[in-house]
């Protein structure tokens, strides 16, 4: 009968982990680079240290930065020098989710950004392409100017104007020609506001 082996959890002071992980660094540029084992991502490119520390297996990242500074919580640990290998306390800071987000971007490390073609095949060059940023968390994305003309013109369709049944090119939901007709039919209401009442007096003095 084969004998059960326990797994004995090996347990080191900050002073015995922090010398056998910088015993694993080479400097590069001013970056601490650890040697030792580092984790892959799903494309097979190196990533983050890997580091086992007193039965756990931790990101050499943040492993160092909770040993030097003390607890991460909820926030995540960013490199201000873009190597994922550094472990460099004064190249990393903590940050919220918008940071990691914005600094991901940043450095084009989004799905999104790496795409060369639109999802309708056009190619994303200066000329068709829009970029806009998200007012709530500074991110900037692209826009693809051809579908997104296409778009707008799917919404819109020929109709009669509500209030003076002209024919105009509007959107779907759109139920006046001009902000003139809408104010008109809102006062002759009686469901008009005080903006609505000075557009038909711009547009009668005109």
């Amino acid at each position: 009968m084969s004998k059960l082996r326990k797994k004995v959890k090996l347990f080191r002071t900050k002073e015995e982990i922090l010398k056998i992980i910088y015993d694993k660094c080479i400097n590069e540029d001013g970056c601490v680079v650890y040697t030792g084992a580092i984790q892959l991502n799903a494309k097979g490119n190196k990533t983050y240290p890997s580091i086992y520390y007193n039965g756990k297996t931790h990101k050499g990242h943040r492993l160092i930065y909770s040993l030097l500074k003390g607890e991460i919580g909820n926030n995540f640990v960013l490199h201000k020098c873009d190597n994922m290998q550094c472990i460099n306390i004064e190249h990393l800071y903590l940050g919220g989710a918008k940071e990691n987000a914005l600094d991901m971007t940043n450095r084009k490390r989004t799905f999104a950004q790496n795409k060369t073609h639109c999802k309708n095949g056009h190619e994303f060059t200066q000329e068709n392409t829009s970029i806009r940023k998200n007012i709530k968390n500074g991110r900037t994305f692209r826009f693809c100017i051809p579908c997104s003309i296409k778009n707008v013109e799917n919404r819109k369709v020929n109709k009669p104007c509500e209030f003076c049944n002209k024919n105009y090119f509007g959107y779907k939901n759109q139920r006046f020609c001009t902000k003139k007709c809408s104010a008109i039919r809102r006062f002759n209401e009686g469901t008009s506001n005080l903006k609505c009442q000075q557009t038909i007096i711009n547009e009668l003095f005109k």
